[in-house]
């Protein structure tokens, strides 16, 4: 298990959101749960931009990302060492980022309601794992876009 604290859920979901009343419900419910701390939230137009930036170096998204990864929102909590965000690439690029991720079960996840929620819009569950920390993407593989949480590994 992924043991990713509800402070993750800090991102843009106002596309997924906007298309079920249960999911308003869902993000209002996950908003009032999260609270406050100190979260810096970055925006790269191109993973180049955000290699500029030593993003990948500092540990917050992994560089295997696609090379044509786009329109980047990173919210990282600095009180939780936890990531979230969003971005979009190329489905061209789609079988080569998938494999270095593992695909879930939403069942067994940490958040069954999200992820399922998620999953009817059409995005897949995905993980990634290594020594420093844990990564859960979920993939729209139609329109070629991630949103993503990340938790250090303790």
């Amino acid at each position: 298990m992924l043991g990713i604290d509800q402070e993750v859920f800090h991102l843009n979901t106002n596309k997924i959101m906007k298309k079920s009343s249960s999911h308003i419900i869902l993000f209002v419910v996950v908003t009032l749960l999260t609270g406050c701390g100190d979260i810096v939230e970055t925006n790269y137009s191109t993973k180049s931009k955000a290699q500029d930036d030593n993003l990948f170096q500092r540990g917050w998204l992994p560089s295997f990302i696609p090379e044509s990864s786009r329109s980047l929102i990173v919210k990282n909590d600095l009180d939780s060492n936890s990531s979230s965000g969003e971005f979009y690439f190329s489905t061209k690029e789609l079988k080569s980022f998938l494999k270095y991720l593992k695909e879930m079960d939403a069942d067994l996840s940490f958040n069954k309601a999200f992820l399922k929620a998620y999953e009817k819009q059409g995005y897949s569950p995905y993980r990634y794992v290594n020594s420093d920390s844990s990564w859960i993407f979920l993939i729209d593989k139609k329109n070629g876009h991630s949103v993503y949480y990340m938790k250090c590994n303790q």
